[in-house]
């Protein structure tokens, strides 16, 4: 078995609005490793304004 046989997903959106000045990036990461099922999940959100 190899160390990086598990397959790994990303999905990765980003929402830019320079009207209302809000960064919103969104990022969601599967993995499976060690047996074990990872979900990892990334909201990030800012307001310029």
């Amino acid at each position: 078995k190899q160390q990086n046989s598990y397959p790994v997903i990303g999905v990765f959106g980003v929402c830019l609005d320079s009207c209302s000045g809000r960064y919103k990036i969104s990022f969601m990461w599967f993995s499976k490793a060690f047996e074990f099922n990872i979900v990892f999940m990334f909201v990030l959100e800012l307001d310029c304004c």
